[in-house]
């Protein structure tokens, strides 16, 4: 018997061989294959301008709250008992540190100091509490020698907006022994509570504490004050 071949089937290959593979389309490259990337420089992306151009550099400064600022400070205003109670002046109650130690040892005369400085604050009608600092040098400089302003440059065509000049602050001095008294007597720390109790220490009293709150700038130039220079 002859065997009769399907003409069909003689002219289309078999998809699924081997030999018939070199026909088909290539396949797309491996995106993470090393041989893909072998052609590819590994350099970093261009960075992206700045939106501020050139002049992107910003200053900036810690400025009190208020322009001024007061000082308590027990040095240099002399005898309690005579300003106060009208005794005798003695010259050795000009020494600060000796005032602070006579107060801390109490007594009848120091009982009636503190009689006389609880009147007074009763007087002055502060609530709540008062934020105060430490007086340094640092904190002088600060205050009067404020940082100078940026330096005015020109771009081309383009100018930058000159910089508003920073105003300097003051700082006042409390003279009136009812006032300086009263506050180192009863700030603690870095706060004074204004319903807090004196307490006559030396730790408390040998201190030069300050503040920019407006209730004791505004008592100091209502009892008595000094400029502070430079």
């Amino acid at each position: 018997m002859t065997q009769n071949q399907n003409p069909n089937l003689s002219n289309n290959p078999n998809p699924f061989s081997r030999n018939n593979q070199g026909n088909q389309p290539a396949s797309p490259p491996n995106p993470l294959s090393r041989a893909s990337n072998h052609n590819t420089p590994n350099t970093p992306p261009a960075p992206r301008p700045s939106p501020f151009g050139a002049q992107n550099q910003r200053s900036w400064t810690i400025q009190p709250a208020s322009k001024t600022v007061v000082r308590f400070d027990l040095r240099g205003l002399g005898d309690p008992f005579y300003r106060l109670l009208g005794h005798n002046p003695n010259p050795d109650y000009g020494d600060s540190k000796f005032v602070a130690e006579v107060l801390e040892r109490g007594g009848d005369q120091v009982a009636l100091l503190q009689a006389q400085l609880d009147q007074a604050w009763s007087k002055y009608n502060l609530q709540g509490a008062v934020l105060i600092y430490n007086w340094n040098a640092d904190t002088w400089k600060t205050i009067t020698i404020p940082p100078a302003p940026p330096a005015h440059e020109e771009h081309g065509d383009e100018e930058i907006a000159k910089p508003t000049p920073i105003s300097p602050f003051s700082c006042i001095r409390a003279i009136d022994l009812n006032v300086v008294l009263n506050v180192l007597a009863r700030s603690r720390s870095q706060v004074l509570m204004t319903r807090a109790p004196l307490i006559l220490s030396q730790l408390y009293l040998n201190r030069s504490i300050m503040t920019d709150d407006p209730r004791l700038v505004n008592l100091a130039r209502a009892t008595g004050y000094l400029e502070e220079v430079s």
